[in-house]
This record gives structure tokens, sequence and C-alpha cells, in this order.
């Protein structure tokens, strides 16, 4: 007679700990499990975890197990200024060769501001395949979309994302930005990332510096393996009437490589190689980088080289200012800059030789420069 077992296993586990690794630390970890036959559930709560600075509060991830289905339920309260309510739910199928991910219709809450997750989404997992579905975020005009391409690839599209929202997660000192981003990113071959070659695009229609119109904003960047340098181009373009009636062209070109954390011995790692051109730009710009400057006015052509690494940058060329002018704040003077060249050598821009005019027509000749600190920080001397 054949007997029948039925087995039934119930197992709970609390935890007082706290689990460190480099700048992540997370307190007071929570399990419990239960299980019978081909069906189980596991909860796993974190009270806080800590990313550097950043502190995210209580995490709760729900899984319920059903033969060759999990159902998940994750939620976290908020995160920073970012995330105001995060609440993710869906099913992961598991088969023998292939997995699914499938995420519920619901809400998420980046920014104060409410994205839906549409229907029908999935993203399988095969041998040496990947294919999605409908997996596309939606807040009014602004989507998010993965999308599969070719094979083994995958393409995330983002439209109409304002960048004050991207500002939210990275920061510049003494600049805000503005303008709608319409992006791309493409990954060929998802399961050989060392050896894949990864692309991107940025487009903007109306850029934004400070509340300053800027122009189109185009960018795009590529690498053809994490081994190898990363290429990338940014243009910034912008068409004005000048005194004569004429349409001028203003103009920024930055073009060059950088070397990734990931590069190989023959490279130096966080190194870079690039130029900066510009034409009629304006000479403005110079108030977002130096104190003690107000009411500037005229215009820029650059011809620049930058190199170097990140915390050690050299920059060499040269830089004309054409119908120019600055007030001194502490002289509470304004100058014209006529004719102006100014010479760049490792991190100091040199005027010395140049002069400035007052509205008396008093001259003053030039002796120094400005010298830069990592590019960010801007002195006279």
């Amino acid at each position: 007679m054949p007997i029948l077992v039925r087995l039934r296993i119930h197992l709970a586990l609390i935890w007082r700990c706290h689990f460190i690794y480099n700048q992540i630390r997370l307190n007071q970890i929570t399990a419990k499990s239960s299980g019978f036959n081909d069906k189980g559930q596991l909860i796993v709560a974190v009270n806080e975890t800590k990313v550097g600075s950043l502190s995210i509060p209580k995490i709760i991830l729900e899984n319920k197990f059903s033969r060759d289905t999990i159902a998940f339920k994750t939620s976290v309260s908020s995160i920073a200024d970012i995330f105001s309510a995060l609440n993710i739910n869906g099913q992961l199928f598991l088969t023998d060769n292939q997995f699914q991910i499938h995420l519920d219709a619901s809400d998420l809450y980046i920014s104060e501001d409410k994205w839906l997750i549409s229907d029908n989404n999935y993203i399988q997992f095969g041998s040496g395949y990947v294919h999605t579905n409908n997996f596309v975020l939606k807040s009014g005009e602004q989507v998010i979309a993965l999308n599969s391409f070719g094979k083994k690839g995958l393409q995330l599209d983002v439209s109409n994302l304002p960048f004050s929202w991207i500002q939210r997660f990275v920061k510049i000192p003494f600049l805000t930005f503005d303008g709608k981003v319409n992006a791309q990113t493409r990954v060929k071959n998802l399961f050989d990332l060392s050896q894949d070659s990864i692309s991107s695009t940025v487009q903007m229609d109306s850029f934004f510096i400070n509340n300053d119109y800027f122009g189109k904003l185009n960018i795009a960047a590529s690498v053809p393996k994490l081994s190898e340098a990363l290429n990338f181009n940014l243009e910034i373009e912008k068409n004005v009437i000048d005194d004569e009636d004429k349409i001028e062209t203003q103009s920024l070109n930055v073009g060059g490589k950088y070397y990734l954390p990931t590069a190989q011995e023959k490279y130096k790692p966080n190194s870079f190689a690039f130029s900066a051109r510009t034409r009629n730009f304006p000479f403005e710009v110079i108030e977002y980088f130096v104190q003690g400057i107000s009411k500037s006015k005229g215009k820029v052509n650059a011809n620049l080289f930058f190199s170097g690494d990140v915390k050690k940058p050299e920059a060499k060329g040269t830089v004309r200012l054409y119908e120019a002018g600055t007030r001194i704040d502490f002289l509470q003077t304004f100058y014209r800059l006529e004719e102006i060249k100014i010479t760049a050598k490792d991190n100091f821009f040199d005027f010395s030789g140049n002069k400035l005019i007052d509205k008396f027509g008093n001259e003053a000749s030039v002796i120094g420069g400005i010298n830069h600190k990592i590019l960010k920080i801007l002195n006279w001397h």
C-alpha cells in the first residue's frame, strides 16, 4: 500500500545585525520563510540601507513560490528626494532554459511624479537571447521604454524627460540645466558586456544653462568594449541675429576619448584627451565660473585641447575675444576687451599682454590670468 507523505516546513529567522560592504550598510535585517510541498513564501525586510551618504528607509521584499513561478512585491517608502514611493509587484517565471519577468501595472512615484507601468509587459531571457514586450513607463508626455535590439541586445529610449529631473541624481556646482531630453542607449550583446559595444545619443531642441538659452544640444557616445576608450562628441548650436541683421551661429563642439576605470594596462584608467572649439560663443558664460565680475558681453572663438586624468587635467591652446567687455566689481568699473588673445597652458589661462579700456579711454595692461583646479574652480591671479 503506497504511503503518502506531506511535508510542511516553517522557518522564521529574525536578525538583529549589520551588514557592511565598502560604503554599503544594511541595518537590522529580518527574514521569514515558510513552505508546503511545492509552495512557499519568503519575506525579507531591511530596516535601513545606507549607500555612502544616501539613506534609504525600510525595504520590504515579499516572495511567494508556486511550482515554477515566483510572485514578488517590493515596497520602499522614499529614497531621499528622488523616490517618494516605490512599489513594484510582478512575477518571475522559471523553466529549464529561460526565465521571464513581468511587472504588474502599478504606480511609481519619482520626484513626486506619478509613473505608470504598462500592462502585458515582460522581459524574457533565454539561452543566448533576450526579448521584451511593452516594457514602458509613462508620466504625462514623459516616456521610458526598454526594447529588444536584435537577438541579444537591449535598447533604452527616453522621451521628453526634463533635464531638471536628471539633476536630482547628478549635480554640478554653480550650474543648473533645463530642457527636454530625448535619449537612446543600445547594448548589442547583453551576454558579453566585456566585449560588447555600447552607444548612447542625447538630443535637446532647447537647452538652458542657469536659465540662459543656448539652442540645440546633441551628444553621442560609444565604447567598442569596456576595456577600450569611450568616444564622445558634444555639440551646442544656436542661431542669433547680429548687429547687421544677419544670422550668426554660436557653437561649441567638444570631442575626444575617455578611458574608463575598466581600461586595460595599455591605457590609464580615468584619463582623457579631448578638444573644445567655440565659434561666436557668448563670453557671458565666464560668470558661471569666475566670481567678482558682471555685465560681461562679447564673443569667444576658442581652440583648446585637454588631456591628463580627472584629478590633474592639463589644457593648452588659444582663446580669442571679440567685441567683449566685463565689469570688475571691486573696482566698480566696466572694461572693454578688444581683440583679446588668451593662451592656455597646463592649468593656467594667461591674459598677459592684453589691454583693458574703461569708458574714458584709459588703458590698463593685464599681467596674469585665471588658474583652474580640476576645471571646476577658477581664480584670478
